[in-house]
């Protein structure tokens, strides 16, 4: 499995409570979703990110060796 780690660096102008408020909303609407599992967001949405947050992130991805989902 690859994961994905979206890093915005300090100093970039964001607001903390305005970009927590667009991931709950982003990711309720997959909350429940029947036969989902896990839901990931990819490089195509770097652009949108970029428009929602107002700064480029900084993405790299990593191997997942080992996963526990409880769920």
């Amino acid at each position: 499995m690859i994961g994905v780690v979206v890093t915005f660096e300090d100093g970039q102008k964001f607001d903390r409570g305005v970009i927590g408020k667009i991931a709950e909303e982003a990711s309720n609407v997959f909350r429940g979703m029947p036969g989902l599992r896990n839901k990931f967001f990819n490089v195509e949405l770097t652009t949108r990110v970029t428009g929602l947050y107002g700064v480029k992130p900084t993405i790299e991805f990593v191997d997942v060796l080992e996963l526990v989902d409880n769920s």
